[in-house]
């Protein structure tokens, strides 16, 4: 890892930060249209 390069590094964590939200977010609304 620490041969990536910077600008690479800090694009995946953007990605992989935005991808956890989504899920987070998607799951929370699933939840929230069952008990609603």
């Amino acid at each position: 890892m620490a041969s990536v390069p910077a600008p690479v590094r800090d694009v995946f964590t953007v990605c992989l930060i935005a991808v956890t939200a989504l899920s987070v977010d998607d799951r929370l609304c699933r939840r929230g249209a069952v008990h609603g």
